[in-house]
Order: structure tokens, then C-alpha cells, then sequence
């Protein structure tokens, strides 16, 4: 056929039928995958160390119906009533990320930290996004939304504070969570996440802890009150821990942990006591979970040093305050090897085969396993070189669809060859069933000559060029005058 048809009307059409493919095929994909992975691997109970207000390590134990049912059992496997336990909070802190920050937007910038119980205020920690690194204090009304004020190295004041009055900050430290702690008076917050809405819940802080500058710096945003609590050159990590002894049926009291390179710092804001912990060399290296379970004493939760795929754990070391180790256990438990973020031998080939086309591989593959917390192009950047393997197998598969394309075509002597290829090579098998059904098929007949099937929907055969022989007549037929 060598006159030229239309191609943006069926482009379009067969884009609208492979977009509508390919999301029934990313569905069964999932689906089935998870069906299967739930076959091989049932769902396993979760784990994790809990202190109980006696100072003493618990293991606590989730339902594998994920309904929230808990058992509790000592690090020997006694079980342990649950209406006996009461648990306390320790503060978990941790060690800078080794790669650098590959994306810093607006999320990252900005922590909300509700007042009140409900919320009658919002106060806001805003980074100035500089290369030096400064922050600030800024609060409005709950109700009316009106400014309340600003907070800053002199205070309080009505008017954003210059430069030179704000808080520095490491930047990489904010951003990973690791320069802000609240005490809400009740519970303590790790504000990780952003912007979410507090209003009626029971959290509402009284007192922020900063990490600024070397200094540990509290903020009282009821009393909008700013004063130093030490000097900290080093400090790594501050978190809220539970006060040693626990008082029970009584509000919890707490003091602001403080972890430097070699030792934890507790402050009490209100007497004004310093303690140091020194760590063991063990978990110098490691984060870990923070609870003061005596007079000189605290016990230390980590994760394993070595991470096995299929295997969770977790390390319970109870130390003195001069660094001593006073008991150490090793708790292990079956994982869920499917379910570990780091298996990207599961995500990449799952997501690979639900999106078997170049466009949405490309796109999509590098953004699933990248190790950042948030999509951008610096995450994307960051996650190719794990995606090159699953890219290289969508590859092969869209060029084994643009082949099957280019022979049909080929075969049917059809126009637009290199448009089709290319179509079906860019969107993968989707792609090539959306060019499949775009159109109707022409029915395909022996040849009289050439005894190839061809198609009929033209006067010549593809094949040997002949002529086919017009239809017998059946009587029918009606001839113009």
C-alpha cells in the first residue's frame, strides 16, 4: 500500500486502549504478586522491645491479623499479662545519613508544632533554605489564622527576625530529623512528619528543644520564652526520655536526651540536673533507642550491626552510666524477607513487569528504589544505578514487541511502519496490544498464485505483486446504466 493514512486519530486511539490495558495489567500484577506472596509466606507476628515501668525489657508482640491484639512475653519467653504492663517512652537517636541531602524542598523546611489541647495554636519552625543554615519560630491562631508572633535568639517579637538573629542550624541535621524534640506534656514528639492536623487529638507542645549552633536551645511557645541549656559542640541527635523512677497513674515527667559521639547527655529542663551516659564502643556506630531503667543505669534497644533479609531483630543492652554492659541479649525473629524495603530484588521486578514499557520504566523504576525519603530528581538521580538491571529487562521486552510489530506490519504491507515501531517499542507489550486492537483486522486468504495467506482488504497480493481475480458473478450484481 503506498498511499499514506492518517496517523494522529489512531495514535490516539490505540493510546487510550493501552493506557486502559496497561492499568488492568498493573492491578492483576500487584494483586497477584501480593495473592502469591501471602501463599508462600503467611503474614508473621511483629515484634518489638518495649520497657515496661519497672525498667524491665519486654518483647511485644503484634497479632499477625494486624488488628492491633498484643501479647506481651520477657526476653526468655515467659508471657506476660498485658492488662500488667505499662510501658515507658524512651527517645530513639540516631547517627547522620552517610549521602548527602539530594533534596531539600519545603517539607523538609518547615515543622508544625501544635499548642494546646485541642490546638489552639500552630507554631511553625521555618528554615530559611541558606547555605549557612537558620531557622525561626512563627505562630498563628488556630481559630482566625492571625500571625501570633515571631521566635528567635532575642525572643519574642512581632516582626520575622533578621538574619543575624536566628537560630543556626545544620541544614542535613533538619532534615533528617535530627535538631528538633518536643515535650507536649503528656507524650513526647519527634516532628518527622509535616503539616499534619493535630487539632483535638492530646498532643499540643509547651516546650521545643533545639540543637543550634553547639547549644541546646528551649523554646517555650506558650510563654514564648527563649533560653540556653548548655553547650553541646558535638551533638548528634536529642530526643524526650521518660524520668527515672516512673510514677505510676501520674503524668509522666521528662528529661531531653542529648547524644554526642561518645556518650548520652540527660538534662533536666526544670532542676537543671546533667547526667552522662557513657556508650559502650558498640553502639557508638549504631542508633539506637534510649531509656533511663535506673538511678545509673539505661537500657539500650538497637537494631542488629548486620541486616539479614528475612531475619528482624533487635539488641537489648543494659549498661552503667560510666559505659559498663550489665547484661546483653540478642533477639531474633523471622521477617518478612518480601516485605524489607532493601529487597529490591521483590520491588524491582515487580514493578518492572507491571510496567513493562520503556516510558513508565524509566520513569518509575529509579523513583521505587531509591533509598531518599521523598521523590524529586535528586531521589530519581540517586535510584538509577539499582533500577539499570530492571530497565535493561523492560528494554529487551519492548524491543521484542517492536519486532513482532515491524514483522505484522511487514506482513500486512501496512503504512506507517516506523511510527507503529516506535509507539509499541516506547510503551512495551501495553503498547502492542493498544496497537493490536486499534483497528479492525483484514481478513487474510491463500494467494492463487503465490498459495501465501494474505490480506484481502487490497487488489494486489503483498507477496508476489499479482492481481487478484475479481469475485465470481452470483447474479446479483446491478450495473449502471
Amino acid at each position: 500500500m503506498n498511499h499514506r493514512e492518517p496517523i494522529v486519530q489512531p495514535l490516539l486511539l490505540a493510546l487510550i486502549l493501552t493506557a486502559g490495558f496497561a492499568a488492568v495489567w498493573a492491578v492483576a500484577v500487584f494483586w497477584s504478586s501480593q495473592s502469591a506472596i501471602e501463599i508462600i509466606e503467611p503474614r508473621q507476628p511483629g515484634h518489638n522491645v518495649v520497657v515496661n515501668s519497672l525498667g524491665a525489657p519486654l518483647v511485644q508482640v503484634s497479632g499477625n491479623d494486624y488488628m492491633g491484639s498484643w501479647t506481651y512475653e520477657t526476653l526468655d519467653g515467659k508471657q506476660v499479662p498485658p492488662e500488667k504492663v505499662e510501658t515507658i517512652q524512651g527517645s530513639h537517636l540516631s547517627l547522620p545519613r552517610p549521602e548527602p541531602i539530594w533534596s531539600y524542598d519545603w517539607g523538609q523546611r518547615i515543622r508544625v508544632i501544635p499548642v494546646g489541647r485541642p490546638s489552639s495554636a500552630y507554631w511553625y519552625l521555618v528554615d530559611d533554605g541558606e547555605p549557612a543554615g537558620a531557622v525561626y519560630f512563627v505562630g498563628y491562631d488556630a481559630e482566625s489564622a492571625q500571625c501570633l508572633g515571631y521566635l528567635a535568639e532575642g525572643g519574642n517579637c512581632l516582626q520575622r527576625p533578621p538574619a543575624g538573629e536566628r537560630f543556626p542550624i545544620d541544614e542535613k541535621a533538619l532534615a533528617e530529623g535530627r535538631v528538633l524534640a518536643a515535650h507536649t506534656g503528656q507524650w513526647p514528639a519527634a516532628y518527622y512528619y509535616n503539616f499534619y492536623n493535630m487539632r483535638g487529638t492530646d498532643f499540643g507542645a509547651v516546650q521545643v528543644y533545639l540543637l543550634s549552633g553547639g547549644r541546646l536551645v528551649e523554646a517555650d511557645l506558650s510563654a514564648r520564652r527563649i533560653r540556653s541549656l548548655g553547650e553541646f559542640p558535638n551533638a548528634l541527635d536529642v530526643g524526650m526520655v521518660e524520668k527515672w523512677p516512673h510514677k505510676p497513674r501520674h503524668p509522666p515527667e521528662w528529661l531531653t536526651a542529648v547524644r554526642t559521639p561518645e556518650e548520652v547527655v540527660l538534662v533536666d529542663p526544670h532542676g537543671g540536673q546533667v547526667q552522662h551516659y557513657t556508650l559502650p564502643a558498640a553502639l557508638r556506630k549504631r542508633g539506637f533507642t534510649f531509656y533511663q531503667s535506673g538511678e545509673h543505669e539505661a537500657l539500650l534497644v538497637a537494631g542488629p550491626p548486620v541486616h539479614v533479609l528475612g531475619i528482624d531483630g533487635e539488641d537489648v543492652l543494659r549498661v552503667t552510666a560510666d559505659g559498663r554492659i550489665l547484661s546483653q541479649n540478642e533477639l531474633r525473629w523471622k521477617g518478612h524477607w518480601w516485605q524489607d524495603g532493601r529487597n529490591r530484588a521483590v520491588v524491582g521486578p515487580t514493578v518492572a513487569t507491571a510496567f513493562p514499557g520503556i516510558i513508565p520504566a524509566i520513569v518509575l523504576l529509579p523513583l521505587t528504589l531509591t533509598p531518599e525519603r521523598n521523590w524529586g530528581w535528586a531521589a530519581y538521580v540517586h535510584g538509577l544505578p539499582p533500577a539499570w538491571p530492571y530497565l535493561a529487562a523492560v528494554l529487551v521486552t519492548s524491543a521484542i514487541a517492536a519486532w513482532l510489530c515491524w514483522r505484522r506490519q511487514r506482513r500486512l504491507d501496512l503504512p506507517r511502519t516506523a511510527a507503529w515501531v516506535t509507539f509499541v517499542f516506547l510503551l512495551g507489550p501495553p503498547g502492542l496490544v493498544g496497537y493490536l486492537i486499534h483497528r479492525r483486522r483484514p481478513p487474510l486468504t491463500a494467494c492463487e498464485h503465490c498459495h501465501e495467506r494474505v490480506p484481502r482488504d487490497r487488489p494486489a497480493c503483498v507477496r508476489c505483486g499479482t492481481e487478484f481475480a475479481p469475485p465470481a458473478p452470483t447474479g446479483n450484481e446491478i450495473f449502471a446504466a
